[in-house]
C-alpha cells in the first residue's frame, strides 16, 4: 500500500484553492493594497519602510527595512485617550487600521490610561511588541502596517502628553490589526475574531512573543514555513518576498493540513528550499533549484513511489 508522502507547495499551487471567501489572492491583490496604503500616507506627509519599493524596488527585504529613515511627526492634540475614542478629537492619521470599538474595549477596561507608556518610559512589553512588528515579515506581512508613525519608540515622551496618548493607541491598534491579519488573513473578509479578547490574552502572557504565538495558530505547515522564514526572509529579494507573502496569505485563508502524513517532503518554491519531514518535524533541509516563468516547477500533492 502506497503511503501518501509528497507535498509540493508554492504560491501558485495554493492560489488555485484560495477562493472560498472571494477572489483568489495574488501578488497584484496584495500590492494594490500596499500602493493604496502608501499613497494615503504620502498624502499625509508620512513615509514608512517599503513604501519606496514601488512594485518593488531592488534589494532584499532586510535592505528595505533598514534604508528608509522615519520622518518625525509633530504630535498635537489631547493627552486623553478617551477624547480620541469618544470623538472629541480625531484619531491620528498615523493610526494603523483598527476598529474604534475594539480600541474602546481594550482601553475601557483600563480606565483609558496608557498601557504601553508608564512612568515616563516605554514598558518592556511595548518594546517586545515593537520587535514583533519588525518580525512581521516572517508572516509575509509588512511591519509598517502595524508600527506607530515614527517607526520607533521615541525617547523623552512626556507622561500625559498628546504623544504619549497617540503612540500608545497606535501600538494597540497595531496589535489588533496584527492579530487579525496573522490569524485569519487580510483578504478573507471573515472578520470573525474577538480581537479584544485575543489582545488581552496576548498582553497578559509572560511575553508578547509567547502571547502572539498562543493567539495565532495556523497549523503545522504555516508554522513550518514561518519558522524557516525567521532564518531566510531577510535574504529574499522583492519578487521572492512577493511569492512568500502570497503563500502565507493563502495559508491563512485556507490552512493546509499535513497531520498524519508520517514521512513527507515539502518543497517551498518561493524560498527555493526543500524539507524532508517526519511527523511534522524537519529531518533534513536544503536549497533547491526551481523553474522560471517559461518553464515552471511542476506543482503537485502526490505519492512518492521511487527516487
Amino acid at each position: 500500500m502506497q503511503r501518501r508522502a509528497f507535498l509540493l507547495l508554492s504560491s501558485s499551487a495554493l492560489l488555485s484553492s484560495c477562493t472560498q471567501w472571494g477572489e483568489a489572492i495574488t501578488a497584484e491583490t496584495i500590492d494594490a493594497q500596499a500602493v493604496a496604503d502608501a499613497q494615503s500616507r504620502a498624502n499625509d506627509g508620512i513615509l514608512r519602510e517599503e513604501d519606496v519599493r514601488g512594485g518593488f524596488a531592488n534589494g532584499t527585504v532586510g535592505d528595505q527595512l533598514g534604508t528608509v529613515q522615519p520622518r518625525q511627526i509633530a504630535r498635537m492634540g489631547s493627552g486623553s485617550i478617551q477624547d480620541y475614542l469618544t470623538g472629541s478629537w480625531s484619531v491620528p492619521a498615523t493610526m494603523p487600521t483598527a476598529s474604534i470599538d475594539d480600541l474602546n474595549g481594550f482601553y475601557a477596561a483600563r480606565a483609558y490610561q496608557p498601557y504601553w507608556h508608564r512612568d515616563g518610559a516605554w514598558t518592556a512589553k511595548a518594546k517586545q511588541l515593537f520587535t514583533a512588528f519588525v518580525a512581521a515579515t516572517t508572516d509575509g506581512l509588512l511591519p509598517r502596517d502595524y508600527m506607530p508613525g515614527e517607526r520607533s519608540l521615541p525617547a523623552g515622551i512626556v507622561p500625559g502628553s498628546a504623544a504619549a496618548a497617540q503612540i500608545d493607541m497606535e501600538l494597540t491598534a497595531g496589535l489588533l490589526r496584527y492579530l487579525k491579519d496573522a490569524d485569519e488573513g487580510r483578504y478573507t473578509g471573515r472578520n470573525g475574531l474577538s480581537l479584544v479578547a485575543k489582545a488581552n490574552s496576548a498582553v497578559t502572557a509572560p511575553s508578547i512573543e509567547a502571547g502572539l504565538d498562543a493567539q495565532v495558530n495556523q497549523g503545522q505547515l504555516y508554522r513550518l514555513l514561518r519558522n524557516q522564514g525567521k532564518l531566510n526572509v531577510q535574504f529574499l529579494n522583492g519578487v521572492e518576498f512577493d511569492a512568500y507573502r502570497v503563500t502565507m496569505e493563502s495559508l491563512r485563508a485556507e490552512p493546509v493540513s499535513i497531520g498524519g502524513r508520517g514521512k513527507y517532503i515539502v518543497s517551498n518554491i518561493a524560498a527555493q528550499e526543500v524539507f524532508a519531514m517526519r511527523d511534522g518535524r524537519v529531518e533534513l533541509g536544503m536549497n533547491m533549484v526551481v523553474g522560471r516563468p517559461t518553464r515552471q516547477t511542476p506543482l503537485d500533492d502526490d505519492t512518492i513511489v521511487s527516487i
